[in-house]
């Protein structure tokens, strides 16, 4: 629910927010009463193997933290996993990246997950972020079908000699309909959503401390967190990081992408060394570099000619990018995808879209992070009220897009597009983080990577581990979208003995992997299952 006064809506017509330095948020909290959770989450809970119980609740926050005479208010719908037995350390909280991912339904379905990596010794509780689920939705259009209509000329940057352009005005049209149908954009910004985070600390009335995992987006939240509340940080794990400086005061994005290109080589090194019956694509007489070559070649094709089904569907250049980006999130899926390459390079298209349709998902993922589509309102809008740069025309864009393609081959016209909406945006958030990230938090932080993350690179990783200090980081010698994605036994073991004992591993830890590449046999399942033997023996 939403109480706004007509002062506030009068507000949300302001082009840019302005900049504040944040300090800790007191009071106006209240005790948080919990009860069950809908069918939808129930079925989310039983889905991902959980059998225990979940609750939900809702606690009211204002709607803007930066004005303390209003009373408007916004409800947060969180959810909590309660711990199995005992009584719980403390709560967990959680946001899970995209931006523009929900959540409560992603902890439900994860809870199994999650109560082995935090050892079962906390409540885990999530809440769908500002901008998703219930609370203050991005609905920049009046339905679903004009929604759809507007995404759907969204296209890749080097699809055609002119689709630049053409990507450049369906943006722009995005950021306009926002601008003109979403009221409460100013009220979802990164910085409201800490605050809401240190208000269920309030309200849980438990020891004052955060604890907190942010994974993806959720990095740069987690950074903000602990910037702006750095007395108050208990346990924070940051894993698979972007830049949170970046983020916030760049146009073109480019370094979240900079291990994309490696990450994909690394499919085809896994593809050679696991051999044809794990991948489809491996073949005795090419090497990776080969296969890679190939794989470019027959999409550099489908520019001129894409592929069709005879009936209703087809494959196209900017199509093969945008799952190439899903399918790199988890190498668990990465045997579906050679299978499903192979079919597309045979033609087959409908035994392909049979497969894919069959999976699921793109990647196949069994990690914490779905994939998130950068096209969404969601997604864009988020990012677009936390930017505090602007580019209003193409020609002022093309250095900043040439950068992004510059930085990645296999993503960086994909990314591109996205970027170009993020910087036309016409709203910015009441407040917005603009300090630095150097700071020293009351307790460690845990910095998480894989070695290898095609949306967050290493690099971003020990910047931050660097800024914050007191800090460790911890590499997890795999590849994939968070730690999680090509699991460690190590890694595993290193989080929960952080959560758990607040045992701080020593600064760029490397854990080696228990999945390899293609594998058939290991599941992240097995991994999990390793753990618990070990902490019980």
């Amino acid at each position: 629910m939403i109480s706004v006064s007509a002062r506030y809506l009068a507000l949300c017509s302001l082009p840019f927010g302005h900049l504040i330095l944040a300090a800790p948020f007191q009071g106006r909290s209240s005790s948080i009463q919990w009860g069950p959770c809908d069918a939808s989450l129930e079925a989310s809970k039983v889905a991902g193997g959980y059998n225990g119980s979940i609750n939900c609740a809702n606690l009211t926050v204002p709607l803007d933290y930066t004005n303390k005479s209003s009373n408007a208010t916004i409800d947060l719908n969180l959810l909590r996993v309660p711990v199995p037995k005992g009584k719980a350390k403390g709560t967990l909280q959680f946001n899970f990246g995209g931006p523009g991912l929900v959540g409560r339904s992603q902890l439900a379905g994860q809870a199994l997950m999650w109560q082995v990596v935090s050892g079962s010794a906390y409540d885990l509780v999530a809440f769908d972020p500002r901008g998703t689920g219930n609370i203050l939705p991005y609905a920049c259009y009046k339905n679903a079908s004009e929604q759809a209509v507007a995404l759907s000329y969204g296209t890749n940057v080097n699809a055609s000699d002119v689709a630049v352009g053409e990507a450049w005005i369906s943006a722009g049209n995005i950021a306009g309909a926002c601008a003109i149908n979403m009221a409460y954009a100013p009220y979802v910004g990164t910085a409201a959503v800490a605050r809401d985070h240190m208000s269920v600390v309030d309200a849980l009335g438990e020891d004052g401390f955060l604890h907190y995992y942010g994974g993806s987006y959720g990095t740069a939240l987690g950074a903000t967190l602990a910037a702006m509340f750095p007395d108050r940080i208990g346990h924070i794990i940051v894993d698979g990081v972007i830049d949170a400086a970046e983020y916030y005061h760049d146009q073109a994005e480019a370094e979240y992408i900079s291990d994309a290109d490696e990450t994909w080589s690394g499919f085809f090194e896994g593809c050679v060394a696991a051999g044809e019956e794990a991948c489809a694509l491996a073949s005795a007489n090419q090497s990776a570099a080969q296969l890679e070559a190939t794989f470019y070649d027959w999409l550099y094709k489908l520019k001129e000619v894409p592929l069709g089904d005879n009936y209703s569907s087809q494959i196209d250049y900017t199509s093969v990018k945008l799952f190439v980006r899903e399918a790199l999130y988890s190498p668990s899926g990465w045997g579906t995808v050679s299978g499903l390459l192979k079919m597309l390079y045979e033609g087959k298209v409908t035994e392909a879209l049979a497969l894919l349709t069959e999976s699921g998902t793109a990647s196949a993922s069994a990690g914490p992070q779905d994939g998130v589509d950068i096209r969404t309102t969601s997604n864009l809008g988020i990012r677009g009220v936390d930017k505090t740069v602007r580019v209003q025309s193409l020609e002022d864009y093309i250095p900043y897009m040439e950068k992004v393609l510059n930085t990645s081959r296999i993503i960086g016209d994909v990314s591109a597009y996205a970027q170009m909406a993020v910087t036309q945006w016409k709203t910015s958030a009441v407040e917005i983080y603009d300090g630095d990230f150097k700071v020293k938090t009351k307790n460690p932080v845990l910095v998480t990577s894989n070695s290898y993350d095609p949306l967050a690179p290493l690099r971003a990783a020990q910047r931050l581990s660097g800024l914050l200090e007191g800090s460790a980081l911890l590499i997890n010698n795999g590849y994939g979208h968070t730690v999680l994605s090509q699991a460690s036994v190590c890694t595993i073991k290193h989080i929960r003995d952080y959560l758990v004992a607040d045992k701080v591993p020593a600064n760029n830890t490397l854990c080696e992997v228990d999945i390899p590449l293609f594998s058939t046999d290991v599941k992240l399942t097995d991994v999990l299952a390793q753990v618990v033997k070990e902490y019980a023996s």
